[in-house]
C-alpha cells in the first residue's frame, strides 16, 4: 500500500522518502526529518532563499546533488551518526569524496579535507567567493565540472597523487593562473599555462594567460573538451602537426 503524504516544516514526505517542499521561494532553512532515508535534492533547485540544509543521521540515499542545489545555499549540516555522509564546516563529504561546497559558503581559501581521494562533478559549482584551493596529498581524481564557473579562483595545487583529472574539471575558471603541479606527479605535465596528460598527450586545460594567443606544444595529439574555457581573452590558438583530434 502506498504511504500517505505527510508535511512537516514545509517539507513533504511519502514514507521514508522526501518528495517535495512547500513555499519553495521563501524557504530560508530546511532540515530533513529523522527517519528519512531517501531524498531527491533537485526539489530544492528553485528555493532561491535557501541558505542551510540539514541531513538526519538516517539519510543514506541522495539524488540531485550535481548542479541542482540553489546558488543561495551556504551550509549543509549532517547529523552525527550518519553512516554515509558527513560535513566539515558546512561542506558535504561522502566517505573520502568531496561532494559539495555550497555556492554561497563564505570560505575564500578552501582546504579540502585531508584523506580526500575524489572531488565529485560539480562539487564547487559556481563558488564565486573561493579564491584559493589547497588539495591534499591523498587526492587521486577530479571529476568533470568539479570547479565549474569558480570565477574568482586564481590559485590551486595539483599533488603528486592526482592521476585522473577529467576533461572540463576547470571549465570556466576565468581567473585561474597560479597552478602548482607537484614535481613528482607522474600523470601530467605543465608547459607554461597548459596542462597535458602524459599517457594520451591530451591538452586537458589551458589556464589564464594575459596573452591573446596560445601555441600548443609539439607532442600534443588531442585537444580535450573545454580545454580553452579558462582563457577569456584568447583570440588565436596555434596547433602543432601532432594534433590529430579536437
Amino acid at each position: 500500500e502506498t504511504p500517505l503524504l505527510e508535511v512537516q516544516d514545509g517539507l513533504v514526505y511519502q514514507g521514508d522518502t522526501l518528495v517535495g517542499c512547500l513555499n519553495a521561494t521563501n524557504l530560508p532553512r530546511a532540515v530533513i526529518r529523522e527517519g528519512a532515508v531517501r531524498a531527491d535534492l533537485s526539489l530544492f533547485a528553485y528555493c532561491e532563499k535557501l541558505e542551510s540544509l540539514g541531513f538526519p543521521a538516517t539519510l543514506t540515499d541522495v539524488d540531485g546533488l550535481s548542479g541542482y542545489l540553489p546558488m543561495s545555499l551556504a551550509h549543509i549540516v549532517v547529523q552525527e551518526g550518519n553512516p554515509v555522509f558527513s560535513d566539515e564546516d558546512g561542506v558535504l563529504y561522502q566517505g573520502n569524496t568531496l561532494l559539495c561546497l555550497p555556492s554561497r559558503h563564505p570560505v575564500r581559501e578552501f582546504i579540502v579535507r585531508p584523506g580526500t581521494t575524489e572531488i565529485a562533478s560539480w562539487a564547487l559549482n559556481n563558488c564565486d567567493q573561493v579564491e584559493r584551493v589547497t588539495l591534499p596529498d591523498t587526492l587521486e581524481t577530479i571529476h568533470g565540472g568539479a570547479f565549474f564557473s569558480c570565477g574568482k579562483l586564481h590559485s590551486i595545487n595539483l599533488p603528486a597523487s592526482l592521476v585522473n583529472i577529467h576533461e572540463g574539471a576547470f571549465r570556466s575558471c576565468w581567473a585561474l593562473k597560479e597552478v602548482a603541479l607537484h614535481a613528482d606527479n607522474p600523470a601530467y605535465r605543465l608547459e607554461q599555462h597548459l596542462l597535458v596528460e602524459n599517457a594520451t598527450d591530451t591538452l586537458i586545460s589551458a589556464f589564464w594567460s594575459q596573452d591573446d594567443t596560445c601555441a600548443v606544444p609539439q607532442g600534443v595529439t588531442r585537444i580535450g573538451e573545454y580545454a580553452f574555457t579558462c582563457c577569456a581573452s584568447l583570440e588565436e590558438a596555434t596547433l602543432p602537426p601532432t594534433v590529430t583530434t579536437i
